[in-house]
């Protein structure tokens, strides 16, 4: 095991500038952890990954990497994270780096596990996100991978919050399939739009129905196709998400559109965030948990 590896066995400095704290989130190719830049004298957020990454092959292991570098080097925008820094080897499939800006506080995820729907929240996240998405799908890049997981909630003044969608592990670039060329599914199973689920691959209509169910587990506090990922995948071949009742009805149209199973029929991210700016902070009539029915 290298020191890239596991840089909470010992007091150590990476690049020669970052000093490694606690880890603030793993998975199976990377490990995030909080750092210290030591030569601006700032935190930031490194992203190490892994040396022992068993998916893919080394090719597609080494592409990934290096569009997910090449990627977050080229965008610039208020709801998507900032890259500092990066240093990796594009000829081998190792350790490398990242440096981005530390958001401070919570996943989508969290903050729904801890404090259930938020109707309010759901609002904002369409226009910030709406906004994130116009600015990668005019650059020509797809998110693929848009899920509460991938989104920051960074702390402000008087409990305000900002989004910012991270993770771009797996985005694309319009007309390059590099990365899906054998057409596997790449992305989380319960935010697949059906076409991905079909290995028709991604477009960007993909990332607003995606963000359409983001939407709607805001507004609910679950996930509109539960159960197993096949199942979950499966179900939206042939069913459109359910709705809550109450809905307003400006909310109702928008999310009918954004999760329709037919590409062609969901609006573009410009005008979801143009449509957006006008939605109702009160998008349900009656209180979300006198909807659902008790488990």
């Amino acid at each position: 095991m290298t020191g890239l590896d596991n840089p909470e066995s010992r007091a150590m400095v990476i690049g020669g500038r970052y000093s490694v704290r606690e880890a603030l989130g793993r998975g199976g190719a990377a490990t995030v952890y909080r750092a210290v830049d030591l030569k601006l004298d700032r935190e930031v957020a490194l992203k190490v990954f892994a040396s022992d990454d068993i998916t893919g092959t080394d090719e597609e292991r080494r592409d990934r990497r290096t569009r997910e570098i090449c990627l977050l080097a080229r965008v610039n925008h208020p709801n998507l994270v900032t890259l500092f820094d990066a240093d990796w080897d594009a000829e081998h499939s190792g350790n490398g780096y990242l440096v981005m800006e530390l958001v401070r506080g919570l996943t989508l995820r969290r903050r729904l596990d801890m404090r259930g729907p938020e109707p309010e929240l759901a609002a904002q996240l369409a226009v910030e996100l709406g906004a994130a998405l116009a600015y990668l799908h005019a650059d020509g890049i797809i998110h693929r991978d848009l899920k509460p997981e991938n989104i920051l909630l960074a702390n402000g003044l008087g409990g305000a919050v900002s989004t910012k969608l991270v993770d771009f592990g797996i985005a694309q670039l319009l007309g390059d399939e590099r990365l899906t060329s054998d057409r596997s599914i790449l992305g989380t199973a319960a935010y697949l739009a059906p076409e991905q689920v079909a290995g028709e691959g991604a477009v960007p209509a993909s990332d607003i129905y995606a963000l359409g169910l983001v939407l709607l587990e805001c507004l609910t506090g679950r996930r509109s196709f539960p159960g197993g990922a096949v199942e979950a995948a499966i179900a939206r071949m042939t069913q459109n998400p359910p709705l809550p009742d109450g809905l307003h009805p400006t909310w109702r149209a928008l999310l009918t559109a954004m999760t329709a199973r037919d590409p062609g029929e969901r609006p573009t991210a410009a005008q979801l965030a143009q449509l957006a700016a006008g939605l109702p902070r009160d998008a349900i009539a009656t209180p979300v948990v006198e909807l659902l029915p008790v488990a």
